[in-house]
């Protein structure tokens, strides 16, 4: 069955409300992303990626080439008990992956980003300037 067509929970509380100018084909596809189903594969998919992927990578495989991977310091509100032992079980799952990312390179780095959410780029966008300047710096 396809994600989109599976019952889920009632979107309209699961997420914040789109911004208006959200193009309709978006509006469309969006409540796919908030179903049991979809959860699940998403846990499935990144256990078996943080399982398999970097056991078997050569960890120096990127040498010493520089690498800055950055995480957000804050975690998600949550609604129910459930939602919250769920999204701290992928939440674990995700750190896991960005800290074996950084340790693909001998020269990389994994920074936390105080009051930054999932959305670095937008909650703190200095802290990303600063990462791609500090990769730049150790290239010259």
């Amino acid at each position: 069955m396809d994600p989109s067509t599976r019952p889920g929970p009632n979107t309209k509380t699961a997420c914040r409300p789109l911004p208006s100018d959200t193009p309709a084909a978006f509006r469309k596809i969006f409540p796919q992303f908030f179903t049991a189903y979809y959860f699940a594969d998403r846990v499935s998919l990144m256990s078996s990626l943080y399982q398999h992927r970097y056991d078997s990578v050569d960890h120096s495989r990127l040498g010493a080439m520089p690498l800055v991977v950055l995480s957000p310091e804050t975690t998600f509100e949550y609604s129910t008990p459930a939602e919250a032992r769920v999204s701290q079980s992928y939440e674990k799952v995700w750190i896991a992956m960005h800290e074996a990312l950084a340790h693909l390179s001998s020269r990389g780095v994994h920074r936390f980003i105080k009051g930054s959410g999932h959305e670095i780029h937008l909650d703190k966008p200095q802290a990303v300037i600063d990462a791609v300047d500090e990769v730049l710096r150790q290239l010259h």
